[in-house]
């Protein structure tokens, strides 16, 4: 009798142990569940990623490229792009930053002679300006292309490191396992998907490296021309009385903006951008830069001093700077 007892407490030990077992193996399983579905959806929201950054490169390729033109990646429409504007810079605009620089070697240019250098000045910031507006497009691409590597890539590292087991456990014990096909079908993926990573990064870093060699030739050339700037301002502080046909060139008074509401030039990106006349120039020949104030009116930007820049000039260079600070 006494062994019929010890023999039904083993057998009920056994079933509660093999009940134990089963829900601790059926809690595992869920939990895995729970990580194969998480790993799933960041694998499609990875994949997701891609996608939608390689029809960005479509569109930002269809922008840039001519019938006939380049083919190839973005990194190779970028570097096109770029040869061509510097070619431009220094075929063109250097040439004659020098010539203006040369009016000035042995002397002060007579006052008609300043009137015609600032209008030639004027003109060739606007050109640097705006090469510089068409590279910032190629180095934001560049910045969203780091940027969304930076994040699939993560997203694959949280992916990889879910532990999937993918043992069948003997089913008498209680074991449930993940069908070996489904982590095999993603990490297929995610290795397609590192290779396209891949070659994204190497296509930032080759426009990056473009965007640089170009910036520093424009940043040289807007230098040379503040020297011409300063030139200016001293020769014209030596003709008093021309002086206001010089500053009429430089600083004409139908293009300084009107007082009460701005005008749409003196609005941009949530800021108002107001003229000031710099404090520590001469009173005689001022010069005076662009500032971009918030709602509240405080000054949080501001542009380079010029005496020979026009208002419109100033904007434009204060427009690039607020554009630029964004990348």
């Amino acid at each position: 009798m006494a062994g019929e007892v010890q023999k039904a407490e083993a057998l009920k030990g056994s079933v509660e142990s093999s009940i134990a077992k089963a829900r601790e193996a059926q809690k595992k399983f869920e939990e895995t569940k729970k990580q194969v579905e998480e790993a799933k959806a960041k694998a499609q929201a990875a994949i997701k990623k891609a996608k939608e950054l390689q029809q960005k490169l479509k569109e930002t390729q269809a922008l840039f490229k001519t019938p006939g033109g380049v083919k190839g990646g973005i990194a190779a429409i970028a570097a096109s792009q770029m040869g061509f504007i510097r070619g431009k810079v220094v075929a063109q605009v250097q040439k004659q930053v020098l010539a203006l620089l040369s009016k000035f070697s042995s002397g002060c240019p007579k006052s008609k002679e300043l009137q015609k250098i600032i209008k030639v000045r004027s003109t060739l910031i606007n050109h640097l300006t705006s090469f510089e507006k068409r590279i910032l497009v190629f180095q934001n691409t560049a910045a969203k292309l780091t940027a969304i590597v930076s994040i699939v890539s993560a997203l694959i590292k949280i992916i990889t490191s879910i532990p999937i087991p993918t043992a069948i456990i003997p089913p008498q014990v209680g074991g449930i396992g993940i069908p070996i096909s489904i982590p095999n079908k993603y990490s297929a993926s995610l290795v397609k998907l590192n290779k396209i990573l891949d070659r994204l990064l190497g296509d930032a870093a080759a426009i990056l490296a473009a965007v640089t060699a170009i910036s520093l030739v424009i940043k040289n050339l807007k230098s040379r021309l503040e020297s011409v700037d300063l030139a200016i301002q001293q020769c014209s502080i030596g003709e008093p009385a021309d002086l206001n046909e010089i500053l009429a060139v430089a600083q004409p008074p139908e293009n300084t903006g009107s007082e009460g509401t701005p005008s749409p030039d003196y609005l941009y990106k949530n800021y108002v951008l107001a003229i000031i006349e710099d404090p520590d120039s001469p009173k005689i020949a001022p010069r005076r830069y662009a500032v971009a104030k918030d709602r509240g009116g405080t000054i949080r930007l501001r542009g380079e001093s010029s005496f020979s820049s026009d208002t419109q000039v100033l904007l434009d260079e204060l427009k690039f700077k607020i554009d630029n600070q964004f990348t």
